[in-house]
């Protein structure tokens, strides 16, 4: 196997044992990974185990890894496995990936996750094999420091600057995604960061959208359901009293943004619908679906009511069933 290297890479190589013996390799491949000798051709001879960065990205998070290499602070070049070896990603490797004999199966071959600065830090390599999904922790810190006795992250998911960092959840596929505004590394982010509880999939779309901060007081413990809280700062900062939000409710920016109140099915959609609602109230089905429909409204609300503009705004009394 050959890997040409530019002189920045040979010296960042040259410099990193301790990053080669945080793998898992056996003390004989850790001992040959480390040997690099000179050919003919000026190039460098490497052993199993060496780092690599020639990989095919899925093309989903592509522009996100795209944003890794674009700051990274050395100029590695390229560094590819010859025809005996693969490179297959590697959440220790800081390239990446590492060069491992072409019929030794792995799941990395395939899968893409823990792509990122510290993306996946302090997560054991059993807990990233076995609870996080495939094209999942993707960006700078995306799953950093989460509670490994009760994640699970699905596929797809947990993609952007601080995503999933510090949580406690069970995160359904597409779900935990920075999609608007910012380059998926610094510029935005923090899509669930610190949420505790239990996120449906396709759910909590956009900066800040699920983004939680009083998780160490009891009581901050939200289900999310399908479909749900997509917009920046949707259901950002929920309070304590409301348990659920169920599928289909609080798309769009600010929807639900400090809510206390429970939301069923299919309601809460628009812009600030139902902000700041504090009090332990509960939100039908099919109901406050526009913009600032109930923003601030502190009485219980039926299904299928408040559905225009400012329609049941600042509103303290409980709501029966109205179609306006």
């Amino acid at each position: 196997m050959r890997l040409f290297l530019s002189s920045a890479a040979l010296t960042a190589i040259s410099t990193s044992v301790l990053v080669a013996n945080k793998t898992n390799w056996s003390a004989d491949a850790k001992e040959s990974s480390l040997r690099v000798a000179t050919d003919g051709n000026n190039g460098y001879k490497a052993t199993i185990g060496m780092e690599c960065n020639d990989f095919r990205s899925s093309p989903s998070i592509s522009s996100t890894l795209q944003s890794i290499n674009r700051t990274s602070t050395v100029d590695v070049g390229l560094l590819k496995c010859d025809s005996d070896f693969s490179c297959i990603r590697d959440a220790t490797s800081s390239t990446g990936g590492r060069c491992i004999p072409s019929s030794t199966s792995r799941s990395l071959q395939t899968c893409d996750k823990c792509i990122g600065y510290l993306a996946c830090y302090r997560l054991s390599q059993t807990f990233i094999d076995d609870n996080i999904g495939c094209g999942s922790c993707i960006g700078n810190y995306s799953c950093a420091a989460i509670n490994q006795a009760t994640t699970t992250i699905g596929t797809d998911s947990c993609i952007g600057f601080r995503a999933c960092y510090g949580i406690i959840a069970q995160v359904g596929d597409s779900s935990c995604v920075e999609s608007t505004g910012g380059n998926g590394m610094y510029e935005a982010g923090f899509s669930c960061g610190l949420f505790v509880g239990v996120i449906g999939e396709n759910s909590c779309k956009g900066y800040s959208a699920c983004y939680q901060i009083y998780t160490s007081l009891p009581g901050y413990n939200f289900t999310i359901g399908d479909d749900s809280c997509n917009g920046n700062d949707s259901c950002e900062y929920l309070r304590q009293g409301l348990d659920y939000i169920k599928s289909g409710s609080c798309n769009d920016v600010y929807a639900c943004y400090q809510i206390e109140a429970n939301v069923g099915y299919r309601s809460c959609n628009g812009y600030y619908s139902c902000a700041y609602i504090f009090e332990d109230a509960i939100v039908g089905d099919d109901s406050c679906n526009a913009e600032r429909a109930c923003r601030s409204s502190n009485g219980t609300i039926s299904d299928q009511s408040c559905n225009a503009s400012e329609a049941c705004l600042n509103n303290t009394a409980a709501i029966g069933r109205c179609n306006w």
